[in-house]
């Protein structure tokens, strides 16, 4: 992701601090007047959420215990041991937390020792497994135990969403998820900042219907491809809240 510069605080703007990954203190750009009332009703709505949470993967996984089986062996005899791997990244608050993924891409490496393009290290079975995001089946398990939800924006590691300052607070004011707003409304076919936009609104807009919403959405996405929204996309990058934050530096289409 780029990094934005972000529009500095005004004296009529409500000062909402945060705190950044080292702990410095960072004043929240635009106005967040609002954000207590909001929290109160976020917490209301937590537990439904985590109901949610619970019954959804573990309907998941009692459904997709044949396919998840059947990955894991077929990425063994693809790529070899270990069929997954971890990556560290920020949860709720920019808690680290490591996330679970079957692997899709081996560890070949030219005459340099670098690791070759992504394409090359990936075989067709493994590319298709990713595409259908197969690769993710293991995080249900993160999501059971509470680290992660079903729906919210896609983790990120740390050090991304620090470099975006109080914006990237902001994004982490919910736990990350499987599948989020970004996700059904184009995907890989968007570029950073409109994801970001995205997920913002889907910050400050998520609610229980919401998230039956997107589940519907992630599986005729699944069904039917990629393809991007452009109300949705325009809608979320002229939210007030995007517009105050990445007006000065930065070209949310760029």
């Amino acid at each position: 992701m780029h990094k934005p510069k972000f529009c500095p605080a005004t004296r009529s703007s409500s000062r909402s601090l945060e705190y950044n990954a080292s702990g410095d203190e960072v004043v929240a750009p635009g106005d967040f007047r609002d954000a207590r009332g909001r929290s109160e009703l976020l917490n209301e709505s937590s537990v439904s959420k985590r109901i949610f949470d619970i019954l959804l993967s573990s309907l998941v996984l009692i459904i997709c215990s044949p396919i998840f089986l059947t990955v894991a062996a077929l990425t063994y005899l693809a790529l070899g041991w270990p069929v997954m791997f971890r990556q560290v990244r920020a949860g709720l608050s920019m808690r680290p937390f490591s996330i679970l993924k079957f692997r899709t891409m081996s560890n070949e490496r030219d005459g340099k020792g670098d690791l070759l393009p992504d394409h090359l290290r990936q075989t067709r079975l493994t590319a298709i497994i990713r595409r259908l995001r197969f690769d993710e089946l293991p995080q249900l398990l993160l999501v059971l135990a509470g680290v992660m939800s079903f729906v919210g924006p896609r983790p990120l590691p740390i050090q991304t969403l620090s470099d975006l300052g109080a914006i990237g607070q902001l994004r982490c004011r919910v736990q990350p998820g499987l599948t989020g707003w970004a996700q059904v409304n184009g995907n890989t076919r968007l570029n950073d900042m409109q994801k970001l936009a995205l997920d913002i609104w889907y910050v400050e807009q998520h609610n229980l219907a919401l998230d039956v919403l997107i589940v519907a959405m992630t599986l005729k996405t699944l069904v039917l491809g990629e393809v991007v929204n452009e109300h949705n996309v325009q809608k979320a990058e002229t939210q007030p809240t995007i517009l105050s934050c990445l007006r000065v530096g930065l070209d949310p289409k760029g």
